[in-house]
């Protein structure tokens, strides 16, 4: 009997963790879905608007395994600044080398910054696409 109450406990307990993981992913899929289309398309946001949605959105990475959002910001900052916009993309071409958008907002992001690293990204987009055009 006591087993039994042991064993529901403990199934209760990871159901509980489960659910509160849940949520959190749910909430993180939220901020990107909502902070990203205005962080990619907005001209008209100030640097300081720019700034706080940015950072919006790096808090959607809170326990959540999803690259989304880091794509998503790379992509935001080659309008602003293409420096950090290859910071960020680069940590994650590192933690997914086959991470085939990424690599193309690489070789978008580096224009005539990053001549290397163009060619390292045109590289990588033919190993994953070997009929791309790039």
């Amino acid at each position: 009997m006591m087993r039994t109450m042991l064993s529901r406990v403990a199934l209760l307990a990871v159901a509980v963790l489960v659910l509160g993981w849940l949520a959190v992913l749910y909430r993180d899929h939220r901020i990107v879905a909502d902070v990203s289309p205005g962080l990619i398309s907005d001209t008209s946001l100030s640097s300081g608007e720019f700034d706080r949605d940015a950072r919006r959105l790096e808090k959607a990475a809170f326990l959540n395994p999803d690259p989304t959002w880091r794509l998503n910001l790379g992509f935001a900052l080659t309008r602003h600044d293409r420096r950090r916009a290859l910071r960020e993309l680069e940590r994650l071409v590192a933690s997914e080398p086959d991470n085939l958008a990424a690599w193309r907002i690489v070789l978008f992001a580096t224009g005539q910054v990053d001549r290397p690293l163009a060619a390292r990204a045109r590289a990588q987009i033919k190993r994953l696409d070997p009929l791309s055009r790039h």
